[in-house]
């Protein structure tokens, strides 16, 4: 599972009014922005994931392959803590998603 959040410039004051948004001037705002991205990505994938999302689904043949699912939020525009938002997105996401049924065939691996 990954997951990845982009804040955009236009999303006002970043994580609990930093300022990491558009009011930020200089590179100094970029950069918050990118760390406070890392610290949703990081929480999102700590506090939403493990309950939303069983990992034993995710596997297609145990210990060679599983499904890999990338999930990217983009927030627009903010005027608070955007994490409660991206949690209600991410859930609402994986609950419309199914995968397609696979069935593995093993494949006979002598020349002809």
């Amino acid at each position: 599972l990954d997951l990845h959040v982009e804040l955009l410039p236009t999303a006002g004051g970043g994580i609990a009014g930093t300022g990491a948004g558009a009011g930020a001037g200089g590179g100094g705002g970029s950069r918050k922005r990118r760390t406070d991205e890392m610290e949703l990505s990081s929480s999102l994938s700590r506090l939403v994931l493990p309950r939303a999302v069983s990992r034993r689904d995710l596997c297609v043949l145990p210990g060679k392959f599983a499904w890999r699912l990338a999930i990217d939020l983009t927030v627009v525009s903010c005027d608070g803590h955007p994490l409660d938002a991206c949690a209600l997105a991410v859930r609402a996401a994986l609950a419309g998603t199914r995968l397609p049924a696979v069935t593995p065939v093993q494949r006979d691996n002598t020349a002809a």
